[in-house]
């Protein structure tokens, strides 16, 4: 059989009907030379990593109530699914977290989100291995297309944590999360199907202990010196508000609030502040997820780091920034970034 690459001639560009996205950039804009304008059969090859077939005949239309934006990939997006959770075991550990795929062609499922590192993107939430940062399951954000009655009764962050959660139920699995997802309802319901979690919460969040439903401000009169931690509990949920440079506030039931020692930077001196052991454990499982989800390999070719070889450091690598588009390690990738 001849390579993928003799066989996309200009003849045949014009003879099938190929849906090939347009790698233009923008706002749906189209580039100058398409991939089935350009005459060089060689100029498809970086879409090859992306190469989609689907047959056009069988498209649903844009009225019909059966129709989806992600109709073409639907196969591919319900085999990727299962699979995730057939062949991966997770640890005990596991966080939730959006993420954004970085995405400039046309679609209703892109989204515009200036502080990711891929601005335009279509937006998921995946379910991460809080050790080892392997995605086990995801659930594309689709607004309000897709609202369930979960959703509508108890809103999206609850819908959200529930969908991904359902194969984990009676397993004691321990669930991260930020401070969107968190909720006083939701941590209950999860404790009675035995799934524990622990993430930060916002002040304003309802059923919190009055005096924590506060302006961090005063919060942080309340706690003046760097390390000073509170908590108050009812039933089997905590929450703990702990004054780092700023007020911290973490709601847990599968943690305490024991103090451990971590090490901060005050001027140029290193000191070690008391800090709750449910905030450590949040800081080990969901920040090392986000800091691995965008530190990548870019292309298998290892090359030289580009922060090592400023200081004059020969080290090879395959990892960087997708973002800067350069290879790093990841000592020099935090540094950076």
């Amino acid at each position: 059989m001849p390579p993928v690459r003799q066989t996309i001639t200009s003849r045949s560009r014009k003879d099938c009907n190929l849906n090939f996205v347009s790698p233009g950039r923008g706002r749906g804009r189209r580039s100058k030379r398409t991939t089935h304008e350009a005459g060089n059969p060689t100029n498809t090859r970086p879409q090859l990593r992306y190469f989609h077939l689907n047959c056009a005949a069988a498209r649903v239309p844009r009225d019909d109530p059966q129709y989806h934006p992600i109709n073409k990939v639907k196969p591919l997006y319900d085999v990727t699914r299962a699979n995730f959770k057939l062949y991966y075991q997770h640890s005990t550990e596991i966080s939730i977290d959006e993420a954004m795929k970085g995405y400039e062609g046309r679609t209703e499922l892109r989204q515009y989100m200036p502080a990711k590192p891929e601005k335009f993107g279509i937006e998921f939430w995946a379910r991460c291995d809080g050790r080892r940062s392997f995605m086990s399951d995801y659930v594309l954000y689709t607004g309000k297309r897709d609202r369930t009655p979960i959703q509508q009764r108890f809103g999206l962050r609850y819908s959200v944590v529930h969908h991904l959660t359902r194969d984990l139920v009676g397993l004691n699995h321990h669930l991260y999360h930020d401070r969107f997802l968190t909720g006083v309802q939701l941590a209950n319901d999860l404790l009675e199907e035995d799934i524990y979690t622990c993430g930060t919460v916002n002040p304003n969040r309802k059923d919190l202990p009055p005096p924590l439903r506060q302006k961090k401000s005063v919060l942080k009169r309340q706690l003046p010196n760097r390390g000073d931690p509170v908590s108050y509990i009812k039933d089997n949920l905590s929450v703990t508000a702990w004054n780092d440079n700023n007020i911290v506030m973490i709601m847990h039931n599968n943690s305490t609030s024991d103090p451990v020692r971590c090490e901060r930077q005050v001027g140029r001196q290193r000191v070690m502040v008391p800090q709750p052991k449910a905030i450590a454990d949040y800081n080990q499982f969901v920040e090392n997820n986000r800091v691995n989800h965008v530190f990548l390999c870019l292309d298998g070719k290892r090359r030289r780091c580009k922060g090592c070889h400023v200081l004059n450091i020969h080290k090879e690598v395959v990892t960087g920034c997708p973002t800067c588009n350069i290879h790093l390690c990841k000592n020099c990738y935090l540094a950076r970034h």
